[in-house]
């Protein structure tokens, strides 16, 4: 495992995973970063080759802690963290919650054949299956199940999935009952219903991974694209669609009111950095400018937005004007705030 210091990929530190029982060395499958720190984080790790020696192992920047998850023998390819002391394990259809403290994780009592798919998704206290199944964790019981899954071998006929709870929807990339090629489709969170529709034929390929949303109204993925039977480097393909990610009702938005951001200020000609707004009346899909340039907003609550601001802002010394802005219907533009650099 590597870290690297963005811009630039700089090189940062190295973990070694170990050797394998066979000899060979042990990989990641896959890798997250504890929301309280940078420094912490885990990693699910076993031999190349499927289904043999996985285990869940924790570190604080190189120095591994002497708590891991160790007996198991199944795949445990997938790892969410819902909180600062809560993960989420899953692999070969069985989800198994981690306490997480500062020695590192022990697993509690695993649930098996409730959630299915290739792989799972968490927002708001649930988790949701590739396969349709919305599963709350702390009850144990299904809440429902979204008709976007086709059954073939292993889970490949599985979308890649996005829940949204502030959005109140959940976006499913690939072939659903709804399109009959690549696309994406859009569902109530809470009803379970379809909403809208995109198709993306034009990009269908072999595999389609890594969907994520981007900025406000968008979503990004990966894709191999088939042109004339041959197979084309990977390339990423971004939609922009406020038809898809649009917040439900028609209820008139209030205009923001920003208090404090957080840091207040910074020293020129560092790197990219994340800036907190606080203050009232956020609501999903809200955007912040910076100096009038849009940039990615997450909406964390009505009381807090998070800003990603990338390194080039931030080359010279100076301010910059920062301005919240509701969507219609209603909405608008707040006061600005200023934020020194310097």
């Amino acid at each position: 495992m590597q870290r690297l210091i963005l811009p630039n990929f700089t090189p940062d530190l190295e973990v070694s995973l170990g050797t394998s029982y066979s000899g060979g060395p042990n990989v990641a499958g896959s890798l997250q970063v504890s929301p309280s720190s940078d420094h912490n984080w885990a990693v699910s790790a076993g031999t190349s080759t499927c289904c043999y020696d996985y285990g869940i192992f924790f570190y604080t920047d190189a120095t591994q802690l002497k708590d891991s998850v160790t007996s198991y023998s199944s795949n445990l390819y997938q790892l969410i963290f819902a909180s600062v002391t809560t993960l989420y394990a899953y692999g070969n259809s069985t989800l198994t919650p981690v306490t997480v403290s500062a020695s590192g994780g022990t697993a509690g009592t695993p649930w098996s054949g409730l959630v299915e798919g290739s792989s799972i998704a968490y927002a708001d206290g649930l988790i949701y299956g590739s396969a349709g199944e919305a599963f709350n964790p702390a009850t144990g019981l299904l809440l429902g199940t979204f008709d976007y899954s086709s059954e073939q071998c292993c889970g490949n006929g599985n979308p890649q999935i996005l829940p949204d709870a502030p959005f109140n929807r959940m976006l499913a990339l690939g072939t659903t009952p709804f399109l009959g090629t690549l696309g994406i489709t859009s569902y109530s969170l809470d009803e379970f219903t379809p909403q809208a529709a995109a198709s993306l034929s034009q990009f269908a390929g072999d595999t389609e991974s890594n969907f994520i949303f981007w900025g406000t109204y968008g979503v990004a993925f990966v894709t191999d694209v088939n042109v004339e039977n041959e197979i084309t480097p990977e390339q990423i393909v971004i939609v922009a669609s406020p038809n898809l990610v649009t917040p439900e009702g028609t209820a008139k938005n209030p205009t923001p009111a920003p208090v404090s951001l957080s840091p207040s200020s910074i020293t020129h000609g560092g790197w990219n950095f994340l800036l907190t707004v606080n203050g009232s009346g956020f609501v999903p899909g809200a955007s912040v400018t910076w100096n009038k340039t849009i940039l990615n907003t997450a909406y964390v609550s009505p009381t807090q937005l998070h800003i990603y601001v990338p390194y080039t802002e931030i080359a010279s010394a100076g301010t910059a004007s920062i301005v919240v802005t509701n969507p219609a219907p209603e909405g608008g533009a707040a006061a600005a705030l200023t934020f020194t650099i310097h």
